[in-house]
């Protein structure tokens, strides 16, 4: 009885240990204040907030979809070519940011990147991941590309043209070409220090040195919350 009486006791007290409700297959993201505004546009219901002594806790359902495009090897490679025979040698700063302004100015513009390439916020402004990979020449994604050549080599943190050959303007839509005008031009008439400010906006905040999410690039307006969920719902089957 003793026995009974102590397992029985015990139970109670577990069951007291834990939570009142239990957050299935949630996610959250935290903040150090409770502003709305830290509430990632184009979220709606259902979305949970609860608050500790210092923290507040947005969860959403994990069944979301994550905002992912097919990367276009072939349209990086015809950016860097295109922006290297505008100039050559250039810094890897300047060209990656000058995707990730053409990247967004499309995404404002036409509701999909030109690239398709996942951003992380690094400490000097968002880096397109696999398009740093192939300006580095990496064996991995040189094999994405249908002749594996690329005509520049990499001298440090530049990367310089080699041969005479010209880019290949007709795989870029006219879109395409009109956004990466724009962000290279945008991210050449910057120093590194301007640059590096004008890409620490709100969609590199929320990352938190982590993977960036194209939502967040989106501009204010109206129409956010509707572009949002379009993104989510057929991102994945776009074709850049």
């Amino acid at each position: 009885m003793r026995i009974s009486s102590r397992l029985a006791a015990k139970s109670r007290r577990r069951k007291q240990a834990r939570p009142a409700t239990k957050a299935r297959n949630m996610s959250c993201r935290t903040a150090t204040s409770c502003s709305s505004s830290l509430i990632p546009d184009g979220f709606e219901l259902p979305f949970a907030q609860f608050a500790t002594s210092k923290l507040i806790f947005y969860i959403m359902p994990m069944g979301m979809p994550e905002i992912r495009f097919r990367f276009s090897p072939e349209k990086a490679r015809t950016a860097l070519h295109w922006m290297l025979t505008q100039q050559s040698p250039l810094d890897l700063h300047t060209l990656l940011k000058a995707c990730y302004f053409a990247d967004k100015y499309h995404l404002n513009r036409h509701l999909r990147p030109i690239f398709g390439a996942r951003y992380k916020a690094m400490n000097y402004g968002p880096v397109p991941l696999e398009i740093y990979e192939l300006a580095k020449s990496e064996p991995l994604i040189i094999a994405e590309l249908q002749d594996r050549i690329v005509p520049w080599e990499l001298e440090g943190y530049r990367l310089k043209l080699k041969g005479n050959a010209a880019p290949n303007m007709d795989i870029l839509s006219r879109s395409d070409i009109l956004a990466l005008e724009e962000g290279f031009s945008l991210s050449r008439s910057m120093n590194f220090t301007d640059r590096t400010a004008a890409t620490h906006g709100r969609d590199w905040e929320r990352a938190n040195f982590g993977m960036m999410d194209y939502a967040d690039m989106l501009d204010n307006g109206p129409d956010q919350s509707a572009k949002v969920r379009e993104l989510r719902e057929t991102a994945r089957y776009a074709v850049l």
